[in-house]
């Protein structure tokens, strides 16, 4: 029906409006997405969009699994790449399976890799959705003939009293990647059998690093706090007696060169031990040191996730 058989003036100017919204929605254009890079694996489309930009000149892109024309899997992010080794080909479980990894970043000054791991055998399913952190490349996965392998790279101590700029280096872990969990490689931290006059050289040594650390505040500074940049040393020595299973010696450096009130050395004590619970060693390190707080760590809920797997019933 056309507006000129409608004899009513409201009808009129309803369907007055009609036409003009349909006339509108026509000139106005959908958002336009730009394909910047794909991988072909089989069956398998792995496409990157690159969306329009916004007012502020930031744009997302997209990354679209297909297989035969199908959708599989849709991410976004601000950086979405491939790297030579899209495909990598690990012994699971007895038997060769192929893997795709895709990066993404978000962006910014410190944040943040994330690894997609799918698999490629039947059913396809995104294995792993890894957090790494920083930087924009990782290290070739392998494996130890039944799980995938990985070393991540944690960043002790990036903002623990400290610029992150000048933070300590992390430690690379290898790591044991599962469907559901993110593991360390057993065994790697060990109780090192000290003497007592070993123990009192190394942490003579040890406060003797630390005290003439650059800044180090002078005693009797009172209170310290989250602002003061304490040197690098005293995290860094404080990380190697309790990795050595001697948190007790850790404990005693402490306690030998904080310059501030016991209250604030305290805070650092727990802001200390908090930061080693976030780490995939944790458990190790409550097993090496005596701790109580086994199975207690945040790694797992902050650095992993594992949807659905949404395809394995096809």
């Amino acid at each position: 029906m056309t507006c000129r058989y409608i004899h009513s003036a409201h009808a009129f100017t309803v369907c007055l409006l009609v036409l003009l919204s349909a006339a509108f929605a026509a000139a106005v254009e959908p958002p336009q997405e730009t394909l910047v890079d794909e991988r072909q694996v089989d069956q398998y489309l792995f496409q990157v969009f690159q969306g329009e930009k916004d007012k502020y000149g930031f744009s997302w892109q997209q990354l679209a699994v297909s297989r035969d024309g199908q959708p599989l899997f849709e991410a976004e992010n601000m950086f979405i790449f491939f790297q030579e080794d899209f495909v990598q080909e690990l012994a699971v479980d007895g038997g060769e399976k192929r893997f795709a990894v895709v990066g993404t970043h978000s962006g910014g000054n410190h944040c943040c890799l994330r690894l997609l791991l799918f698999h490629l055998e039947h059913p396809f399913h995104l294995y792993a959705s890894i957090l790494m952190g920083e930087g924009d490349s990782w290290d070739p996965l392998r494996s130890d003939g039944k799980d995938v392998l990985m070393d991540y790279p944690w960043p002790w101590f990036g903002y623990f009293y400290w610029d992150f700029v000048y933070s300590p280096d992390g430690d690379v872990i290898p790591l044991i990647v599962r469907p559901g969990s993110l593991t360390p490689v057993p065994g790697r931290l060990t109780r090192e059998p000290w003497s007592e006059a070993e123990c009192g050289k190394r942490l003579a040594h040890s406060a003797e690093q630390v005290l003439k650390g650059e800044g180090f505040p002078k005693p009797g500074a009172g209170y310290i706090d989250r602002h003061t940049q304490l040197p690098a040393e005293l995290p860094i020595e404080l990380l190697s007696y309790a990795q050595s299973g001697h948190a007790d010696l850790a404990r005693q450096l402490l306690e030998r060169v904080w310059p501030g009130d016991t209250q604030s050395r305290e805070e650092y004590w727990n802001g200390f031990l908090e930061q080693l619970r976030a780490s995939p060693l944790w458990d190790q390190l409550c097993d090496v040191n005596g701790w109580p707080g086994r199975g207690e760590g945040t790694f797992q809920r902050d650095h992993l996730l594992f949807p659905p797997n949404r395809w394995a019933t096809e």
